[in-house]
C-alpha cells in the first residue's frame, strides 16, 4: 500500500470520527487544545514551572522542548507528507496551510509532557492527568482534521524518545553543564539548519543569563508573592518580544537572544529594580 492509498484510507476513518462526533461544543473544546499545540503555550509553560516549581526543573524543560521543536521541524521538512485537511478541506475544522503533518507535533508534545509527568512525580492523580493530557491532545489533532492517525502515532513515537533523552541523556549533561551550554545550540543548527535560528538564538540567550545568573541559584526560597509577581512580569515580557521574533531572520535571532536572557536575567532583575524604586518612594 502506498503512502496517498494510506492517507484515503485514514481520510475516511477521519470522516467516520467526524461525522459520529462533531458538533459546536466540541468544535470549541478540541479548538481549545490547538492553543497547546503553541509557541505561546510554550512561553507559559516554562515561565510557570521555572519561577514556580523551580528553577532546575524550568532549565530542564526549557531544554527538552527546544530540542523537540526543532526535532519536530526538521522530521516535518524530511518527510513533506500533506495533512487531511489540505487534501480534503472538508474535513478541516481548521487547517495549516503552509506546513507538513508527520510527525504531529501536538502529539509529540503530549507523549512528551506526559512522560515528564510520570519521570519527575510518582503521584498517581498527576499521572492520571498526564494521561488524560496526552489523549486529548492527540484526538484533537485528528478530530480538527489537521492530522492523520499516522501523524499521530509518529508524534507519539518521537515524544517517546525524547522522554528518554530527557531521562537518561540530560542527567549526564547536567553534570557537565559547561560544555553542553556550547554543544546544544550547535547541536539544534544541526538538526534542523537555518530554520533553527530562532531555537538558536533564545538557547543562546538563557546561556547568557545562567551564566549571569548562577546556574545554582535556587528561587523556590523566595516568597511566593515574589515569584508570581516575577512569573507574569517575564510571561508579559516574552510575548511582547516574540512578537518582534516575526520580523526578519536578523531581527529574529536579537529578539530570540533578547527573549532568553529576559526569561532568566532580565525579567527578575528588572522588577528588582522598579520594587526597589516604589520602596525608596
Amino acid at each position: 500500500m502506498t503512502i496517498a492509498e494510506l492517507q484515503q484510507h485514514e481520510l475516511s476513518w477521519i470522516k467516520s470520527l467526524q461525522e459520529t462526533l462533531r458538533c459546536p461544543f466540541l468544535d470549541t473544546f478540541f479548538l481549545g487544545w490547538n492553543f497547546v499545540d503553541s509557541f505561546g503555550f510554550a512561553i507559559i509553560l516554562i515561565t510557570v514551572i521555572w519561577y514556580l516549581v523551580g528553577r532546575e526543573k524550568g532549565i530542564k524543560l526549557f531544554y527538552i522542548l527546544i530540542l523537540a521543536g526543532a526535532v519536530n521541524h526538521a522530521l516535518k521538512g524530511l518527510f513533506a507528507l500533506p495533512r487531511p485537511c489540505q487534501i480534503d478541506p472538508g474535513v478541516g475544522v481548521i487547517c495549516f496551510s503552509s506546513s507538513y503533518g508527520f510527525p504531529s507535533g501536538a502529539a509529540q508534545t503530549g507523549v512528551l509532557l506526559a512522560g515528564i509527568a510520570f519521570v519527575e512525580s510518582k503521584k498517581t492523580i498527576y499521572r492520571v492527568l498526564a494521561i488524560l493530557f496526552a489523549f486529548f491532545m492527540c484526538l484533537s489533532r485528528i478530530y480538527l482534521g489537521v492530522h492523520f492517525f499516522s501523524d499521530v502515532l509518529g508524534g507519539m513515537v518521537s515524544g517517546a524518545l525524547l522522554v528518554v533523552i530527557y531521562a537518561r541523556l540530560f542527567p549526564i549533561l547536567e553534570k557537565h553543564w559547561k560544555p553542553t551550554l556550547v554543544i546544544f545550540p550547535l547541536s539544534l543548527l544541526l538538526i534542523d539548519g537555518l530554520s533553527a535560528l530562532l531555537f538558536f538564538s533564545i538557547t543562546v540567550g538563557v546561556e547568557i543569563g545562567l551564566i549571569a545568573t548562577g546556574k545554582r541559584i535556587d528561587n523556590t526560597k523566595q516568597k511566593l508573592s515574589t515569584r508570581v509577581i516575577n512569573t507574569i512580569v517575564i510571561i508579559i515580557g516574552l510575548f511582547a518580544l516574540a512578537l518582534g521574533s516575526g520580523l526578519s531572520s536578523p531581527l529574529k535571532m536579537i529578539f530570540g537572544m533578547v527573549m532568553g536572557i529576559w526569561l532568566t536575567y532580565l525579567g527578575p532583575w528588572s522588577l528588582k529594580q522598579v520594587l526597589s524604586i516604589c520602596k525608596k518612594a
